[in-house]
């Protein structure tokens, strides 16, 4: 597949207190649908705090990744506050395995 779908998703004000409380939940979320993601890790500020989630989902169209995103419980416990997802042409890198032109 050539194709993915990044989701930035910023914490609100309780975020972290929010991510404390649904941890277990996401993990094991993340872990259910690993065979859709292709990266998923936490943001931070220049001080090192949590600040959000980047999510890249192996995905050919935002619906599709929207589709996983709303099913996370981070998602549905409010973590989030906002929330933007584009879709990718994944045309270089190692993790695509070099090019694609």
């Amino acid at each position: 597949m050539n194709r993915a779908c990044l989701c930035l998703c910023h914490d609100g004000a309780d975020g972290e207190a929010l991510r404390s409380r649904h941890l277990e939940a996401y993990l094991a979320y993340i872990e259910s649908i690993m065979d859709s993601v292709r990266v998923a890790g936490a943001m931070r500020d220049a001080e090192g705090r949590i600040i959000g989630s980047c999510l890249i989902y192996a995905a050919d169209n935002e619906a599709a990744a929207l589709e996983l995103l709303h099913g996370d419980p981070y998602y549905i416990g409010g973590v989030w506050e906002q929330v933007e997802c584009r879709t990718m042409m994944l045309a270089a890198g190692t993790w695509i395995g070099g090019k694609s032109w």
